[in-house]
């Protein structure tokens, strides 16, 4: 096909080829740049070709930004994606960078269609290019490229495919995390989506990536990575957003993601781990502001925001709901595994542990985690019990972090910890804790505050005990309460901690497994249990208006114009 024919076709339903049927020749420019033409009443083009050329005048846009951007043919070969384009650039068609330009020249939505570039997206980023008055592409190839401004590149880049088949008979929900880390509240999230997986299309949403990102993406269509999703949104392929059946926040911390279900009219719940007192204050009172529904990980969560709740006049009763995140399934090791798993540990420290007591913990070293309090009390059972071993396993250990990590060094060394001759060690996080998880008898769980921490779920299914401080987790909830392997203590008391920990006998291990690490699973149906508890509230709200009202207050959306709407 003729450029002159690509030209029409793409501009087909545009009106632009009936004013302007030759891509090599822009007459509004060319008026533009020489006004005494058009005073004189000439025929542009025709003037052009007799003399125009000659006196060195532009046809168009394209040789005037050529003249001062000697590299724009690169740029425009590293920017089109349409196929028909890319056929001539491999061609090496002549005048091919020239069609492009001045169809990306077009804007929205012309230039997305071809291109990884966006008027639209680029002056939603940069609305100082849009006041200013300038054309969002010529400002991109002449300036804006040059200081790293954001193009629609980079939004198409953090999108990835997922393992699932988009099902249009199929409703679609959008389970949405701020991390991809392989942390508690994401594994909450990939539990999610892996049970709804089963009867809806999953869009995974995440401020960030992390570790997890292939795990999420098999068990959805499509994954999507932007710290600005709400600008972001409507520039990844997707089917009609809007046509989401709903959406799930997973945590505090995925609020940002309110701002593109609000402007989009998608109803979405906030499923909340975080204890309140841990909390910015202003992001506790945005989630329960704009969610349609905040649901809660145990009723202990929910009484710790019960202040902000109470401020806010927010009706508890009739906007929250608790659903438990997973269930507790006792498990016990194999003998061989009990074996392997403590041969394995041996080897690792160094020590004999085929007969020994292990006490273990797990999770980020950090103040909140309690790491410090589970070296005190490893130290004060060593003078009853110097045969028990207490084995911590994680990452983040800093021994230049001011705040905790000078100290915790500190108090390592003075308990001689990672010695063979000591009682206490420390593991790095990774392939080692199912052994450890497996070898161990009791787990010891010495967080100050942390809600209901997947890593007890794992100890209860590696057959271990539990001990904990009362009043710092979810575990005080009734459905946990009757547990006898959890024992609770006195927040913050080690004594109690330390002798409920040293009389734990030996895990005793079974003939064949009742329970293997990575088969047990949380409750598959949270996110459809989530679902139906956001639609029953839905169908019951009386009191919903939308419209302009006599305040137009910018909460959530901007003052801009383009925003009213959104704030409506």
């Amino acid at each position: 096909m003729s450029l002159q024919n690509l030209w029409q076709e793409i501009l087909a339903d545009t009106g632009i080829p009936e004013t302007r049927p030759d891509f090599r020749f822009d007459p509004y420019f060319y008026g533009a740049r020489y006004p005494d033409l058009v005073v004189s009443g000439v025929d542009l083009q025709r003037h052009f070709e007799t003399c125009g050329r000659a006196e060195g005048r532009f046809a168009n846009n394209y040789h005037e930004t050529l003249e001062h951007l000697p590299e724009l043919d690169r740029r425009l070969a590293e920017i089109a994606v349409d196929p028909r384009l890319r056929a001539e650039i491999e061609l090496g068609t002549g005048d091919v960078f020239e069609l492009i330009f001045e169809l990306l020249s077009v804007g929205d939505p012309i230039d997305r269609m071809l291109s990884n570039f966006s008027q639209r997206q680029y002056f939603q980023a940069y609305p100082d290019v849009e006041k200013a008055g300038l054309n969002a592409f010529h400002h991109y190839l002449r300036f804006g490229a040059n200081e790293g401004r954001r193009s629609l590149r980079e939004i198409r880049e953090s999108q990835f495919r997922g393992g699932q088949k988009f099902d249009k008979a199929k409703p679609t929900c959008a389970i949405c995390i701020h991390t991809l880390s392989r942390s508690g509240a994401p594994i909450v999230a990939l539990d999610m989506a892996k049970g709804i997986a089963k009867t809806h299309n999953v869009v995974v949403m995440a401020l960030q990536s992390g570790e997890l990102l292939e795990k999420f993406q098999e068990t959805a269509f499509t994954v999507l990575l932007s710290s600005t999703p709400d600008e972001d949104l409507d520039f990844f392929h997707l089917p009609d957003v809007t046509n989401l059946d709903f959406a799930v926040l997973n945590s505090v911390e995925s609020f940002p993601f309110a701002k593109a279900f609000v402007r989009r009219s998608v109803p979405f719940a906030n499923y909340i781990h975080e204890f309140a007192d841990n909390m910015p204050v202003g992001k506790c009172f945005w989630s329960a502001l704009f969610s349609d529904l905040v649901i809660f990980s145990s009723t202990t969560v929910r009484d710790s925001w019960s202040g902000i709740l109470t401020d806010m006049r927010f009706d508890v009763t009739r906007d929250t709901a608790v659903i438990a995140q997973r269930e507790l399934r006792p498990g016990t090791p194999s003998r061989s595994e009990f074996k392997k798993a403590r041969d394995h540990l041996s080897r690792l420290l160094g020590v004999d542990c085929s007969s020994r007591r292990v006490v273990y913990g797990a999770g980020n070293v950090e103040w909140r985690k309690g790491v410090d309090l589970f070296v005190l009390t490893a130290q004060m059972a060593r003078t009853l019990d110097p045969e028990t071993i207490f084995v911590w396993i994680g990452d983040r250990r800093n021994h230049e972090d001011i705040h905790f990590g000078v100290w915790l060094e500190k108090h390592l060394k003075e308990a001689d910890a990672d010695n063979p001759t000591g009682n206490l060690f420390f593991l790095p996080a990774g392939d080692y804790y199912s052994d450890l998880g497996r070898a161990a008898d009791v787990f010891f769980l010495p967080s100050r505050l942390d809600p209901l921490p997947n890593v007890v779920f794992d100890a209860i299914n590696f057959g271990s005990h539990v001990v904990l401080f009362q009043g710092a987790t979810g575990f005080d909830d009734d459905c946990y309460a009757s547990f006898d392997k959890i024992v609770r203590v006195g927040y913050g008391d080690l004594v109690s901690a330390r002798d409920a920990l040293l009389s734990v006998g030996q895990k005793q291990p079974s003939r064949v497994s009742l329970g293997a690490f990575g088969r047990t699973k949380p409750a598959p149906d949270i996110a459809l249990k989530i679902s139906h508890a956001l639609h029953e509230r839905l169908a019951a709200r009386r009191y919903l208006v939308a419209g302009e009202g006599e305040y137009d207050i910018p909460m959530l959306f901007s003052t801009r114009e383009q925003d009213r709407e959104a704030r409506r």
